[in-house]
């Protein structure tokens, strides 16, 4: 199983090449929707500025809220997102990867178990990286797209492979 330290690596891998494709977002493309019933571009920023840590946060809690009120309480107390706060909310996402899994010793790592969204259990690490990193790359690669269409940016495969 990838350690504890592997994980973060891969993890700041992954917001410093989003940081760095946000880079290419500009004002008007913030309402660009590819279709109806899509994220805009904004709602994908702030999705995505959330999308690390915000579910996995509620593993670290003592269930006394349910997951509805958990998320509830997040919402009204998030930070919107925009060009000009999008690196930094990244960055605090980092931050936060990072303690939840300093707080975790060994032990918990490989065998604490947690439920996934859709009700699946598993230990915390594997379920950490079933959804931190598969959802941050798969919605850096949803922004990279919607930069390309949106704003008609010449950007390839590498952009989202190749943190400069």
């Amino acid at each position: 199983m990838l350690k504890p330290t592997q994980f973060i690596k891969l993890v700041e891998k992954e917001i410093g090449m989003i940081i760095q494709l946000s880079k290419n977002i500009q004002p008007e493309m913030l309402n660009y929707r590819p279709k109806e019933n899509m994220r805009t571009m904004e709602e994908l920023m702030n999705y995505i500025s959330g999308c690390g840590y915000n579910f996995q946060s509620y593993w670290m809690t003592d269930g006394s809220l349910s997951v509805q009120d958990f998320f509830a309480n997040l919402r009204a107390n998030r930070t919107m997102v925009t060009i000009d706060n999008f690196e930094q909310e990244m960055k605090r996402q980092l931050e936060n990867i990072i303690k939840l899994v300093a707080s975790l010793n060994d032990d918990e790592w490989q065998h604490k178990m947690v439920k996934y969204p859709w009700g699946e259990e598993a230990p915390i690490g594997e379920a950490l990286i079933e959804t931190t990193i598969k959802w941050l790359t798969a919605y850096k690669y949803q922004m990279m797209m919607y930069i390309k269409m949106g704003g008609d940016v010449p950007l390839t495969t590498k952009d989202v492979w190749v943190n400069a």
